[in-house]
């Protein structure tokens, strides 16, 4: 039974962390859309997109001036925000789609610390406990940073 606790720990602590995250985000979730959601969502028309058809959608996803890289999937969630709000008026959908996104880099975050860990051997020391922990601690760390 210990065996199976100790194998099942780190999903239910992640699990854990990503309420927590939920929580502490969650003042923000009907507020405005702020710094540069003026310039990529509400100035930008090609994400204001009425069907979900594809030239609307590529139009969209390829939509960023600003930047080389262009962010096509930043851009593409915008419209497909901005389609299931009905305009930008209803900026909860933005906000919820950003903190799942949230949640899943941080497990993603947590394992690739474990990963790192793992290949400088910070992990395997059977004479320190609090290592194991040190991945989940900087993985909130870095979940719960408002930055």
């Amino acid at each position: 039974m210990k065996k199976i606790l100790s194998r099942n720990r780190t999903p239910l602590l992640l699990v854990l962390l990503s309420c927590i995250v939920v929580i502490a985000y969650f003042p923000g979730l009907h507020g405005p859309l702020v710094f540069d959601d003026t310039v990529h969502i509400v100035e930008n028309p090609a994400v204001a997109i009425d069907s979900l058809n594809y030239e609307d959608l590529k139009t969209a996803a390829l939509s960023n001036t600003s930047d080389i890289l262009k962010r096509p999937l930043t851009e593409l969630s915008f419209a497909l925000n901005y389609y299931a709000a009905g305009g930008v008026a209803n900026t909860f959908p933005y906000k919820i789609t950003n903190l799942a996104i949230h949640i899943a880099n941080t497990w993603l975050v947590y394992w690739l610390i474990q990963l790192l860990f793992n290949q400088l051997n910070l992990l395997s020391s059977p004479r320190d406990n609090s290592r194991p922990w040190l991945p989940l601690l900087m993985t909130a760390a870095w979940s719960l940073h408002p930055i």
